[in-house]
């Protein structure tokens, strides 16, 4: 819409200034000599109407005859070839970039949505390699201890025993060198050594479908559990020393963690 008017704007100029000009030795209205094949440059065949400079003008923003037409008019009304040079810098190198830049824009945008189609599509690939690794497993486990819980060995075990499933866990992108105690520790939630098939699933969905905020709040719950589980400690050992005297005197730990810091500030 901008280039239109920018377009239309200067139609208007053109004709006032040069396609009305009768002083070209070439000007002719007649439609005999706008169809002739003759090399003058006929000012009115290229400015004389609105339909006609702006076509000419869309001509001049493509460059593709910049030369025929800006050489005669520079040497009849030099005044007229700024405002011409203007309009090319305008629309050809101004405008135009900005298009681009909006297509280059929507290009990208396309890309990244195209992407993250094709990340959504490889979770959901991983998500069913792990449903059936966590079936794999629990029927190992089943076979050898007789429930579907895994524990440390159990698991080392079906990994050692069975190469596809070694395989299986490998296109779920874990760290490099992950050892099968690292994978269990991060797979088992509630840290009571032993892991379910809910708990085997609910655990790697959790780590593939996070986002940044949702990871922080993971974290965040991880941290909490921690702090509540050090509660629990310390008003054990409130108990104990309540119950015990002297033998088990020391200053709660978060009273010793205050003076520390009152110490080395």
């Amino acid at each position: 819409i901008f280039v239109g008017f920018v377009v239309y704007v200067a139609a208007i100029l053109c004709v006032e200034l040069v396609g009305s000009n009768s002083s070209y030795p070439s000007y002719s209205s007649r439609v005999e000599d706008l169809v002739s094949t003759t090399s003058g440059f006929n000012n009115f065949q290229y400015f004389g109407t609105l339909i006609r400079s702006m076509f000419t003008l869309l001509s001049l923003i493509t460059l593709s005859e910049w030369s025929t037409i800006t050489r005669p008019i520079a040497e009849h009304q030099p005044g007229v070839l700024i405002i011409l040079v203007i309009f090319a810098m305008l629309t050809a190198y101004g405008v135009m970039n900005v298009l681009v830049g909006v297509m280059v824009e929507q290009a990208l945008r396309a890309n990244a949505d195209f992407a993250a189609l094709v990340s959504a599509e490889h979770k959901q690939d991983q998500m069913e390699i792990i449903k059936t690794c966590a079936s794999k497993l629990a029927n190992h486990a089943d076979e050898i201890t007789g429930t579907a819980d895994l524990t440390p060995e159990t698991l080392r075990h079906a990994i050692n025993n069975n190469t596809s499933l070694a395989d299986m866990l490998t296109q779920i992108d874990l760290p490099s060198n992950c050892s099968v105690r690292e994978l269990f520790s991060l797979i088992d939630d509630d840290a009571d050594g032993r892991i379910n098939i809910d708990e085997f699933q609910a655990t790697m969905y959790r780590l593939l479908f996070c986002g940044e905020f949702q990871r922080s709040c993971v974290l965040q719950i991880s941290l909490n559990t921690v702090k509540r589980m050090l509660v629990l400690v310390q008003a054990s050992l409130e108990d104990m020393r309540m119950k015990h005297g002297d033998r088990f005197s020391f200053a709660p730990s978060h009273k010793r963690i205050q003076q520390e810091d009152g110490k080395r500030c």
